[in-house]
């Protein structure tokens, strides 16, 4: 049986993702190191399926498959606040930035837009299709938080989860 069209991304689109220090409004951001894996998405619908591929890949490769069920949630999430929310002021071109940090004992996803604008939660009512997003980001992480980009004109939104200890 075959991977469901949801969870397949669109080739094209996983092409344009390309290896970046990525800030939402193209600027560099310095300090990567060994452990990140960091890649620059187009704002379409196609994003989070782009970034749940990638991410798939980086935990494969640093052998924590095991957490990519719940972490791939979370980006979603982040990434479709990204879509909905973070698009800068001005009409621009802007970008959608992916950040994975392998720390050791945690593993730091980052999602970086073009808003500067702080992430909200809300009270959705009972019948509301939308407002949950951040609500599953704190459920299914151990810590969510943002910080404005160093550049002054974009956010990090970013989720933190315990790796689990490293058996001898």
């Amino acid at each position: 049986m075959g991977t469901p069209d949801l969870f397949r991304p669109d080739p094209a689109h996983l092409a344009a993702a390309r290896p970046a220090e990525p800030c939402g409004l193209g600027h560099r951001v310095p300090g990567y190191a060994e452990g990140t894996a960091a890649f620059t998405l187009t704002p379409r619908p196609a994003a989070a399926k782009t970034a749940r591929s990638l991410l798939t890949t980086a935990l494969a490769d640093w052998d924590l498959s095991a957490l990519t069920s719940d972490v791939s949630l979370v980006v979603s999430e982040l990434v479709a606040n990204a879509l909905l929310h973070g698009a800068p002021a001005v009409a621009m071109r802007w970008s959608i930035g992916l950040r994975l940090e392998n720390r050791g004992r945690s593993l730091l996803c980052a999602i970086t837009d073009a808003s500067p604008r702080p992430p909200a939660t809300g009270l959705p009512g009972l019948t509301s299709v939308s407002g949950r997003g951040l609500q599953l980001v704190a459920g299914f992480s151990d810590r969510w938080g943002w910080n404005l980009c160093p550049c002054g004109q974009g956010k990090d939104v970013w989720a933190r989860f315990a790796l689990p200890a490293p058996t001898t």
